[in-house]
């Protein structure tokens, strides 16, 4: 039953956000609450403790992200939704495959565009001057029209897959 609730979600968050830009609130709130109500009804209290453990996870873990503005607060709130449902492990497990994606994804469209290799260039020579310099104002200086941006739901829905195809990365 988790995997279809799970597979409903990631699929309605994955529609919505590639063709709005959006997760909607009402799509996390639900997979929040539906996970939380399914694992009480379950487990008791001790189901309900899980998904909220799992919601907890999900979410610090991407919020982290989200605070350094490399991702929107939609995929915050859909990681603790993923983990409400799912429990801590499983969503913590979604969220490293997921950035691994996304950084082979990124990675990818980087050497696509024609300043692309350029652009690396420039981002291991700030990455060398903040780890063996100490000097940040690489870093500091990169405007957000720099960025590199896609939706991050590109990368979640391989990641997710990957996390039950293949079981966890980080245990």
């Amino acid at each position: 039953m988790e995997e279809l609730l799970l597979s409903l979600l990631i699929l309605a968050a994955f529609i919505t956000d590639v063709r709005k830009s959006i997760i909607p609130n009402v799509l996390t709130a639900a997979g929040a609450g539906i996970g939380m109500m399914y694992h009480l009804l379950i487990d008791g209290w001790s189901g309900l403790v899980f998904s909220v453990a799992g919601f907890m996870t999900g979410f610090i873990a991407l919020f982290i992200l989200y605070a350094a503005g490399a991702l929107g607060a939609g995929d915050v709130k859909l990681f603790g939704a993923i983990g409400a449902l799912t429990g801590g492990v499983y969503v913590f497990t979604c969220a490293l495959y997921s950035l691994l994606f996304a950084g082979a994804i990124g990675l990818c469209l980087l050497l696509a565009r024609k300043e692309g290799v350029k652009r690396l260039g420039r981002l291991f020579g700030g990455l060398a001057l903040g780890l063996f310099l100490k000097d940040l104002s690489f870093w500091k200086s990169l405007k957000q029209s720099d960025q590199l941006r896609f939706p991050f739901m590109y990368a979640v829905l391989p990641g997710v897959l990957a996390a039950y195809w293949y079981g966890s990365l980080a245990f």
